[in-house]
């Protein structure tokens, strides 16, 4: 239940965040990445728009490879649960 939360808390951020969209095109050359992300790896995607202004350098790569986490959380914990649904 703690990764359903947040599942749903990065549409109103992207939503939010794509009306401002020098963020997105600095961070995302083309359309492919930003979509493909949003579908894939939601919260990495997210991360990568925020810490992208000044280039991701140093500790902006500890929040990204954090969201990454979260996102391969979400696709395992997922499974897990699928495979003990009883």
């Amino acid at each position: 239940m703690l990764c359903a939360l947040p599942a749903h808390l990065y549409r109103p951020a992207y939503r939010r965040h794509r009306l401002v969209s020098d963020r997105w095109n600095a961070a995302f050359s083309s359309i492919l990445w930003p979509i493909a992300g949003l579908i894939f790896l939601p919260w990495t995607t997210m991360a990568w728009v925020f810490m992208s202004t000044g280039g991701v350098n140093g500790l902006d790569w500890i929040v990204v490879g954090l969201a990454f986490l979260l996102d391969i959380g979400a696709f395992g914990g997922g499974g897990y649960s699928r495979r003990h649904r009883d």
